[in-house]
């Protein structure tokens, strides 16, 4: 009866380490993407709702009911209080229409969106109070038109809205996204 030697069993035991190693680390790798990939989707879905909401909202007003002068910007950090608001119409003699341009015009109570200090989006009505409508938001920016139009393009009733989310995932990878939208408002 042979038996196996000692130089035989520390080599099979060296390339059985070998394969361990290597697909511990494919594993590793594996894990890494898919928090990656995980956490992506979801400040990709905070950026989403945050500008569909603020596109659903926007769309109805007009630029001279909106805070944002000509040429100017306004950028909403965690924390620094800054605040965009604007108007939409609102029925407000429940007559059925909405006139704004009656007199006195009928715009709906102040409407405004700012980031607190946790990065969470925040929509607030007058007389409303406020809602949460995403997390994770570290910047928020309107500009009028000219910064983020083609060349050449003219439309004075364009808002660019730049959002940029950041979470980091369990093993302490940062992950970072911008996107931009442009809102076109009432004439």
């Amino acid at each position: 009866m042979r038996s196996f030697t000692l130089v035989e069993i520390v080599v099979s035991l060296f390339i059985f380490s070998l394969m361990l190693t290597s697909m511990f680390m494919i594993l590793a790798m594996g894990r890494s993407s898919w928090l990656v990939a995980d956490t992506s989707m979801h400040i990709q879905d905070e950026i989403r709702k945050s500008l569909f909401s603020i596109e659903q909202d926007l769309s109805q007003s007009a630029l001279p009911q909106t805070n944002l002068s000509s040429g100017n910007s306004i950028v909403l950090t965690p924390g620094n209080g800054a605040l965009f608001s604007f108007t939409v119409p609102q029925d407000l003699d429940n007559d059925g229409i909405c006139d704004i341009t009656a007199s006195p015009a009928e715009w709906s109570p102040q409407m405004s969106y700012s980031l607190n200090a946790n990065g969470q989006l925040v929509r607030n009505i007058v007389g409303t109070g406020n809602t949460v409508v995403a997390n994770n938001i570290t910047n928020l920016r309107f500009d009028r038109q000219s910064t983020c139009l083609p060349a050449g393009t003219i439309d004075a009733n364009v808002i660019c809205v730049n959002i940029t989310a950041q979470d980091t995932t369990v093993l302490g990878r940062v992950i970072l996204y911008n996107n931009q939208a442009l809102v076109k408002t009432r004439n």
